[in-house]
């Protein structure tokens, strides 16, 4: 069952914060930061989707560079997962990782890259997309 949606719209739920946009307009980059605090999360979360969509154009490719840097705030030199998505430029969005909660308790992270349509304008496409992977097994 989809519970919601954390971004620049909904910044706020309990045990996720978004940061929107960070951008440094003068060297043209920017970014976001998602903190997630798994012990804060309510125990009948067992997925989370990190995905990453154009807005205001048809596909990614103006996106010179995505990537993501995924670690422990407690040691940001362990890499939990990091990655580029040069490959999904012509798509609407990609889910670039989630973390699910395994049989024990557990949360694995993932890496994905799964192309999928979709943004923050119409979620439906990029929900379905998350739904398949579920379905699979993940």
């Amino acid at each position: 069952q989809f519970i919601n949606v954390v971004d620049y719209n909904n910044m706020n739920v309990k045990g996720i914060s978004h940061s929107g946009d960070v951008m440094d307009n003068y060297n043209r980059v920017g970014h976001h930061t998602i903190h997630v605090y798994l012990k804060q999360l309510p125990g009948h979360i067992t997925h989370l989707f990190f995905t990453l969509s154009a807005w205001n154009s048809p596909n990614i490719s103006r996106y010179p560079n995505p990537s993501l840097k995924f670690y422990e705030a407690s040691n940001m030199k362990k890499d939990l997962c990091k990655t580029t998505f040069t490959h999904a430029g012509n798509s609407q969005a990609v889910i670039m990782c989630f973390l699910s909660k395994n049989s024990q308790g557990r949360w694995e992270i993932y890496e994905s890259g799964k192309r999928s349509a979709g943004n923050a304008k119409n979620y439906d496409p990029l929900k379905n997309t998350i739904l398949n992977l579920i379905s699979s097994g993940y």
